[in-house]
C-alpha cells in the first residue's frame, strides 16, 4: 500500500503515487524525445524514417508506463506525427485519401506494440506483487511452525 507521504495531490480520490507521477512524466519525456527525433530524422530520411522513431517511442512509454501509458503515448504520437510530419504540415488535416493508410498503419502499429509493451509491464508487475505476498506468507508460515505454545501464536502473526 502506498503511504501518504509518498503521494502528491491531484487525483481523482485527491492523491498520486509519486511513481505514477514518475511514469506520467517519463512517458511525456520519451514522446516529446521521439517527437524530436523524428522531426530531425525525416529531412534525411524521410517520413518513414520518422514513424518508426514515434513507434519505438510508443512502446518504450508501454514499457516504462503500463497499458495506459501506452495508450496516451499512441495518441499523443498520432497528433504530433499528424501535425508535424503528415501533409499538410502544421494542420490536422489529410490531404488526400492516399495519405490516410500511412496514419492509420502507423497508429495501429504503434497502438498495438504499445499496448503489448504495457500489457507486458502490467503483468511483471503483478508478478512481483504476488512475490512480494508470498515471501509474507511464507515468513508467517514459518514464525507459526516454530510456535510450541498458543501463547506463542499470537507474536508470530
Amino acid at each position: 500500500m502506498i503511504s501518504r507521504r509518498d503521494q502528491t495531490p491531484g487525483s481523482r480520490f485527491g492523491l498520486i503515487s509519486s511513481s505514477s507521477a514518475w511514469r506520467i512524466s517519463a512517458v511525456t519525456f520519451v514522446i516529446l524525445l521521439s517527437w524530436f527525433a523524428a522531426v530531425m530524422v525525416k529531412p534525411a530520411f524521410g517520413q518513414a524514417a520518422a514513424a518508426l522513431f514515434f513507434v519505438l517511442g510508443v512502446v518504450t512509454a508501454g514499457a516504462i508506463g503500463g497499458l495506459v501509458g501506452a495508450l496516451f503515448a499512441a495518441t499523443a504520437a498520432f497528433l504530433l506525427y499528424n501535425f508535424y510530419l503528415g501533409g499538410p504540415v502544421f494542420t490536422f488535416r489529410i490531404a488526400t485519401w492516399r495519405d490516410i493508410v500511412p496514419l492509420l498503419v502507423f497508429t495501429l502499429c504503434a497502438l498495438v506494440s504499445g499496448i503489448l509493451a504495457g500489457r507486458l509491464r502490467d503483468h511483471a508487475s503483478a508478478a512481483e506483487r504476488s512475490r512480494s505476498q508470498l515471501a509474507s506468507l511464507l515468513e508467517i508460515s514459518r514464525a507459526l511452525q516454530s510456535a510450541v505454545r498458543m501463547s506463542d501464536i499470537r507474536p508470530a502473526l
